[in-house]
């Protein structure tokens, strides 16, 4: 059954001053346009760095009240850059670094806390979750906030998860309506890397790319899509043949095809709604 999103009124984090600024490093695409665009809502300054070399030069510059870190990326990924950090006398050697990550393995925590980095963010998470991270650290630097933003009801398709939807977006539809059109956009050519990843035998890119997408099935509600990447992320090249794991991808790409057009008209579904939630203007007199 579908799962109403109650209209209501959720505390937002707002912050006074524009002295609070933030850098966020993730190389994903999609992660890094959902954290900007509710920090720009939440009107938190803010840079974005695409890897860790980024964000060391960004870091560089000028100090920042936060850090946002992503664990896996290209170039340079984020235990690497925090310890850079962290040895550094630059302006960000104390600064507090939260890493994102979507990986639960204990092991890759306590490398992050021996590299350095003060707090985890599990990949992916909710606007309440990052709300609470910011409400943490703003609080310690002595920032104010103040409340609240009006949310849309809106009922999600049952073929979706529609409880991880609901505490996903808590009713934010304008966020919602663009991260499932950036799925459709971004995300899914993305996922149509893997197969040549997997011709090419090339497993540790293969792995890699579906760790990446892992949480922007999430995202858009396809959870069972994103427990088939995860397996897909463990795989055992030694111990399983190509021919099984094509087989696995060919079962998960037929099952994603039958989602493409459930998540296209649940966007135009959100669209719609928020074009009907849109004021008239006022008569001119």
């Amino acid at each position: 059954k579908a799962v109403a999103v109650d209209e209501t009124r959720i505390e937002d984090v707002s912050f006074h001053t524009a002295n609070f600024r933030v850098l966020i490093a993730e190389d994903n695409y999609m992660n890094r346009q959902y954290i900007s665009e509710l920090l720009q809502k939440w009107g938190i300054t803010h840079d974005l760095a695409h890897n860790g070399k980024e964000a060391l030069q960004l870091a560089s510059q000028q100090p920042y009240d936060l850090i946002f870190m992503d664990l896996q990326m290209p170039f340079m990924d984020g235990i690497e850059a925090t310890r850079a950090l962290r040895t550094s006398d630059g302006p960000n050697a104390r600064t507090p670094i939260v890493a994102l990550t979507a990986s639960a393995l204990t092991s890759r925590k306590n490398e992050a806390l021996d590299a350095g980095m003060n707090d985890f963010l599990p990949k992916p998470f909710s606007p309440n979750q990052l709300r609470q991270m910011l409400n943490t650290y703003a609080i310690k630097a002595g920032q104010s906030m103040k409340a609240s933003d009006h949310k849309h009801r809106f009922h999600f398709n049952e073929a979706l998860d529609t409880n991880y939807l609901e505490f996903f977006y808590e009713g934010d539809l304008d966020y919602a309506a663009d991260i499932f059109e950036t799925f459709l956009d971004v995300t899914l050519p993305e996922f149509r890397k893997l197969r040549p990843l997997a011709q090419q035998a090339d497993w540790t890119a293969f792995r890699k790319l579906a760790h990446k997408l892992k949480p922007n099935f999430l995202m858009v509600g396809l959870s069972h899509l994103s427990a088939r990447l995860e397996k897909l992320e463990d795989i055992q090249p030694d111990a399983q043949t190509p021919a099984t794991i094509l087989g696995q991808l060919d079962q998960l790409e037929k099952e994603v095809n039958e989602y493409i057009p459930v998540l296209t008209s649940e966007l135009e579904r959100m669209k719609q709604t928020l074009d009907m939630s849109t004021p008239e203007p006022a008569p001119s007199l």
